[in-house]
């Protein structure tokens, strides 16, 4: 019953964490729009914390491509087919948790951002075929820069996600073993 309720906390304290990094995304992008910049991570998102079983993973990688579509005006759905297809073909042959470790992770998680980048390229482009087509300049321009922020900032995003785990799931190890 404790690790069930330690798993459920360890769920609803990454989806929370997911909420501000979106919140936080937004707000950023908020401001760089001025310089017609926008930063869009969805690789981010596909970090779930050790801890959690394959079903609660899978529904927190559901949670955050809603978060996704949401503040990203993005269609329903979109974000959470990529990144439940993303997160269930490489599932089992990688660990998210240490994609950030080493150079061929971090380049399987900027190919996980081109490939949201050309999705919402195309989505974008078929969407808005009598109004204004989208800059195809604009949209490297904004992979490039999403890239380098993927690069550098995925390893303190999965050190985070992992401190995260450990302390939930070490105190909720102590609590079980003062009940006993």
């Amino acid at each position: 019953m404790n690790n069930r309720f330690g798993s459920y906390l360890l769920f609803s304290a990454t989806a929370f964490y997911f909420f501000l990094l979106i919140l936080l995304l937004s707000i950023l992008n908020s401001s760089l729009s001025r310089f017609g910049l926008y930063l869009f991570l969805p690789c981010l998102f596909l970090a779930t914390p050790s801890g959690l079983s394959k079903n609660l993973s899978r529904s927190l990688v559901i949670f955050n491509g809603l978060l996704l579509d949401y503040h990203n005006n993005l269609p329903l759905g979109f974000s959470i087919f990529l990144l439940l297809s993303i997160y269930l073909a490489i599932e089992g042959k990688f660990k998210f948790q240490n994609l950030s470790r080493g150079i061929e992770g971090r380049i399987i998680m900027i190919l996980i951002n081109t490939i949201f980048f050309i999705g919402v390229y195309v989505v974008s482009h078929i969407e808005s075929a009598s109004l204004n087509q989208p800059n195809f300049s604009k949209l490297i321009t904004d992979s490039l820069i999403s890239t380098m922020i993927v690069f550098g900032g995925s390893i303190p995003h999965y050190g985070l996600i992992n401190q995260l785990a450990s302390k939930i799931i070490s105190s909720q190890k102590e609590k079980s073993v003062l009940t006993k």
